[in-house]
């Protein structure tokens, strides 16, 4: 079949196109390029299709308008493929760029690559083998001696974390002090972990698992534990539904004064109180909090938890002494951070902390008498 097409293939194809062929195929010219005929360029070329995938690879591209294959059609076939993959298979010659294109992105003019049409068609070809060569360029891609180099600067990383930990802790003489302090510092990382997107889709529920350590704490009635209550400016927190006739007076208020709901509340409080079809919601201290605390004056762990959440653990708020606190602004949370760049990674990954955590949690369960029913 091939040898009955040879001669039609590329029949019609100009001196330009056959040039363009050879350049992605990689060949080398009988003779330099301003030099050679046309009809010797085309029995050379001829002489390289010399495989059906070749031929179906040549045959395609002549059919096709397109003179590369853009990040859509890799996309196609493989949906999985992210940049660093392309980049990667780009590096080792497997996916090389044929030219870039401009593209203007919010401002910003951005180069786009258009992939070597035969390299595509090469992948294409090979998909029941593409897992394996990925897997192949990645183990090229860990013996560089960059990649050697930053991984050894991680490892000295992850290890003097380790160390100032394992250092932290043995300070504490006290069997049960070392073990409140382990856990107080696990918790401190699953915090910040509940605080940080994106989030494993098995991941556990760190702010339950965090619930559960401060209760812990508390049941181990030691001075290293501390429990305060902090009442902001504005603790409660109403829900109000007004009525057909008071929304309208609302409303209008609105208009004239830039009223917040809220606003035409407290102005009207006796009038909307009173009205049997307006309902409004009173939660007492909705926005309080407790504030536990874990250490000494040298080293201390801070915990903040929702006093509606915190008071089946312990109880009313008002009989710890309250303290003022400076939440935190432009942020997501009031108080506490995410993990930082880089952070996570030098602590050893989210499976790591929370294998950390749930040893440290099992360790204090241990040391504490359970609390009376």
């Amino acid at each position: 079949m091939i040898a009955q097409h040879k001669a039609t293939l590329l029949a019609h194809s100009t001196k330009k196109k056959l040039l363009y062929i050879c350049d992605l195929l990689a060949l080398e010219l009988p003779q330099a390029k301003p030099k050679i005929h046309r009809d010797v360029l085309f029995d050379f070329l001829i002489a390289q299709i010399n495989s059906p995938a070749r031929y179906q690879l040549i045959l395609t591209y002549l059919d096709n308008s397109q003179i590369g294959a853009s990040t859509n059609d890799l996309k196609l076939v493989f949906p999985k493929l992210n940049y660093r993959q392309r980049r990667l298979l780009t590096q080792h010659g497997y996916l090389r760029v044929a030219y870039y294109y401009k593209f203007d992105c919010y401002g910003r003019s951005l180069d786009v690559p258009v992939y070597n049409y035969f390299d595509y068609f090469n992948l294409v070809a090979h998909q029941a083998q593409f897992p394996a060569l990925l897997k192949y360029l990645r183990s090229l891609q860990r013996q560089t001696p960059a990649e050697i180099a930053k991984k050894q600067a991680k490892k000295t990383e992850q290890q003097q974390f380790r160390t100032d930990y394992q250092q932290l802790v043995a300070s504490f003489a006290d069997p049960l002090e070392r073990a409140i302090i382990d856990l107080a510092f696990w918790t401190v990382q699953l915090n910040h972990l509940a605080k940080t997107k994106p989030q494993r889709p098995d991941a556990p529920d760190y702010y339950e698992e965090k619930a559960k350590a401060l209760k812990l704490f508390h049941q181990t009635k030691n001075p290293l534990v501390i429990v305060q209550f902090y009442r902001p400016d504005n603790p409660d927190k109403l829900w109000i539904q007004l009525c057909g006739h008071h929304l309208e007076e609302f409303r209008a208020a609105r208009y004239y004064f830039d009223q917040r709901v809220v606003d035409y509340y407290e102005d009207h409080q006796q009038l909307i109180t009173s009205c049997p079809k307006c309902e409004v919601v009173h939660q007492k201290d909705y926005y309080s909090l407790f504030h536990v605390k874990v250490g000494t004056t040298a080293t201390n762990f801070d915990f903040h938890m929702p006093y509606l959440l915190g008071q089946p653990i312990f109880g009313a708020g008002s009989q710890y002494p309250q303290v003022q606190q400076v939440e935190n602004e432009g942020s997501d949370f009031r108080f506490g951070r995410g993990m930082a760049p880089g952070e996570l990674g030098k602590i050893g990954g989210s499976r790591y902390v929370e294998k950390a955590f749930y040893r440290a949690f099992e360790k204090l369960s241990q040391l504490t008498p359970p609390t009376k029913a």
